[in-house]
């Protein structure tokens, strides 16, 4: 061996692929992963499953948010159970927004994505306009069925994405 070590020594080399090989004398080489598919498969499998099950509790608050709203859709201004319903269903779009960067960070990147990031950014944005724009209506057009529609909106938009990369509704 031209580095130093002596010939019944250990040695520790590398692969193309960036894993890292260890044979010894008497002992049969194996492959080590790489220290990247540690955090690409424990941690990125564990953000890819929480991110694909928070998918149902958004489509589970928009669903009650949206009942909620359209059985009190003339209330003025509208009910506090709706509204919350409503806040509830905006705080579950960020918390998988935030989530689906950490899905970004630590899973492999495919072209698929790009329209589902796309129509993502676009439902948690007319969450966050619709909820805005709610709150500086004056309090006699306050109405559920504003909620409603934006609610509906996000729906739509959200299914759209989920449908984007290919993954079922339920």
């Amino acid at each position: 061996m031209g580095t130093g070590a002596s010939a019944g020594a250990p040695h520790l080399s590398s692969t193309r692929t960036g894993h890292a090989t260890f044979a010894g004398p008497g002992t049969a080489s194996y492959v080590a992963a790489p220290v990247t598919s540690f955090r690409r498969s424990c941690v990125g499998d564990f953000v890819f499953m929480f991110h694909s099950g928070v998918r149902y509790l958004v489509l589970l608050a928009a669903v009650l948010a949206l009942t909620l709203l359209v059985m009190g859709r003339r209330t003025i201004p509208a009910g506090r159970p709706a509204t919350t319903a409503f806040r509830t269903f905006v705080a579950l779009i960020d918390l998988q927004a935030m989530v689906g960067l950490l899905v970004l960070m630590t899973r492999p990147f495919f072209g698929a994505l790009m329209g589902h990031i796309t129509v993502m950014i676009l439902a948690a944005a007319v969450a966050h306009g619709t909820a805005i724009k709610y709150r500086r209506r004056p309090e006699e057009r306050r109405t559920a069925g504003y909620l409603a529609a934006g609610t509906l909106v996000c729906l739509v938009l959200i299914v759209a994405g989920i449908l984007a990369i290919g993954r079922p509704i339920v």
